[in-house]
């Protein structure tokens, strides 16, 4: 092993320490008592269920890392790229044609090796906990719908980068980040009309005291609201939502239904005012263009690396190709996406902070996001308390106590 084999082992036996590490600290630092700001809504008997269903939770993430690590380098060591790229050029003709089976190939032996995983985590782990509502049959539709929307977006995609870095030379990288900032642009415009509505049933939101409460306050805030919808989310799961999609005439506020059942008036309009929040302070159109940097440095890197020769060779690779430069930059770049990662986690939780303020300032009820935070919590099962390593790691939200704090201490100076 070369080099640049040893450099990626070593990142990958770090990452996968470093995960496994921050995950039983969060089981070693899991509360015994409910939380202050959590006494008056939760009961002993909630709690111990939730801190139950975030144990096992981070039992089966702690497997699910060594399972993967174990996967991959048996897959390396064993000479897995060069064989799996004798098999296509074996089956099929052309370049771009074999990049394709190839890459496809690929994302296929993933996906099988961690099926297992997946089904246990809805079929038993959230089926134990009353979470999960998905029967065999959504989940079956909802895998042929997954699969098929991956060959007809993913298709033209990689088609695009692998023609792109054969033949637009030094280049490559800036005709790829094109296309593909190009094609997330349109996704942002296609999506809310013709692919969220291929796994969520979209229905308006009734006539009533919610939709009154939710139109008056975006009157109020001056605020043009293009459709009201509920989402049958508890066809999936118990857990509850909501969101935002789309922009101008496309946009669409979304409430699962498992939410409009939890919540009053008054807390749904402070969740809807959280996500105005995100609309007013831009936060989509700023995620969106870090991604587009993010993509672009990716693509630029990605040039580099499909020059070095010893970068094919340490994953037993003699005849380089781009496809599979492709496959195996995404090995190298696995470890240094988790550092950018963090960057990009802590702005996203500033963004909800900021979100928040915006809630409990036009609705001026604090109280109201406060309980309905809380709600949610307890209906979802969250960890109330998460290791302060597991929140830089993982979480693009503040933990709930958090957020619960900063609001109570908002409308405590009011």
């Amino acid at each position: 092993m070369n080099t640049y084999g040893w450099i990626l082992l070593t990142a990958l036996v770090v990452v996968t320490l470093l995960e496994v590490g921050v995950a039983l600290l969060s089981l070693l630092r899991a509360p015994q008592s409910i939380p202050e700001f959590f006494q008056d809504s939760i009961t002993q008997e909630e709690f111990s269920k939730s801190q139950a269903y975030v144990a096992a939770q981070t039992r089966l993430d702690i497997f699910s890392h060594i399972y993967n690590l174990i996967l991959l380098l048996a897959f390396w060591m064993l000479s897995g790229f060069p064989l799996l790229d004798q098999w296509v050029k074996g089956i099929v003709e052309g370049q771009l044609v074999q990049g394709l089976v190839f890459l496809f190939a690929l994302m296929a032996l993933n996906y099988v090796f961690n099926l297992p995983l997946e089904l246990y985590r809805t079929f038993v782990l959230e089926e134990k906990f009353g979470l999960n509502r998905t029967t065999w049959q959504t989940y079956l539709a909802d895998m042929a719908k997954g699969m098929g929307l991956v060959m007809v977006l993913g298709i033209p995609l990689l088609a695009a980068i692998l023609s792109f870095f054969n033949w637009a030379g030094e280049l490559a990288w800036l005709a790829c980040w094109a296309f593909s900032v190009g094609m997330i642009s349109l996704l942002q415009y296609v999506s809310p009309r013709w692919i969220l509505p291929l796994f969520l049933k979209f229905s308006p939101l009734e006539e009533g005291e919610l939709r009154q409460a939710i139109l008056g306050y975006a009157e109020e805030i001056n605020f043009p609201v293009g459709e009201i919808s509920v989402v049958d989310g508890s066809r999936r799961s118990s857990k509850a939502n909501a969101f935002f999609s789309g922009f101008g005439k496309n946009r669409r506020i979304a409430l699962f239904d498992t939410l409009v059942e939890k919540l009053t008036p008054d807390e749904m309009v402070g969740v809807v005012a959280h996500e105005v929040g995100h609309d007013r302070h831009k936060h989509l159109i700023k995620g969106m263009i870090s991604a587009m940097i993010h993509m672009g440095v990716m693509f630029w890197l990605l040039s580099l690396f499909l020059t070095q020769q010893g970068f094919f060779q340490a994953f037993f690779v003699e005849q380089p190709s781009v496809y599979v430069g492709l496959a195996l930059f995404s090995l190298f770049f696995t470890p240094l996406d988790l550092l950018i990662s963090l960057l990009f986690k802590a702005i996203s939780r500033h963004y909800e902070r900021e979100a928040d303020q915006f809630a409990i300032t036009s609705t001026k009820k604090p109280l109201a996001l406060a309980n309905a935070l809380k709600k949610l919590a307890i209906t979802n099962l969250s960890q109330l308390t998460p290791h302060p390593w597991q929140v830089t790691l993982h979480y693009s939200h503040p933990p709930v106590g958090e957020r619960i704090g900063l609001i109570l201490a908002n409308s405590a100076k009011e």
